[in-house]
């Protein structure tokens, strides 16, 4: 009897275990690809942002230099206007 219960112990507890570690790299496996989105997300959102701020700066070298020419202009007239 004690052969037959051994028997039934070693087909049972290995499949049991190999159940529990299909099912535990399963659970590793999505978190790894749930982690990866979260990298790949967060690359395309830095991405975005650095597009925008490149933009900005374009935009704002251009409104400086505008703004350079008026504050000369505004500065050429007044001279002009002093007495």
């Amino acid at each position: 009897m004690f052969t037959k219960l051994s028997k039934q112990i070693e087909t049972v507890k290995p499949q049991s275990f190999a159940e529990q570690l299909t099912e535990a790299t399963k659970l590793f496996t999505d978190a790894i690809n749930k982690l990866k989105g979260i990298s790949s997300g967060v690359s395309k959102k830095m991405e975005e942002n650095d597009a925008k701020m490149k933009e900005l700066t374009l935009e704002n070298t251009a409104l400086q230099e505008l703004k350079d020419r008026a504050d000369k202009q505004a500065e050429q007239l007044d001279r002009l206007l002093q007495p």
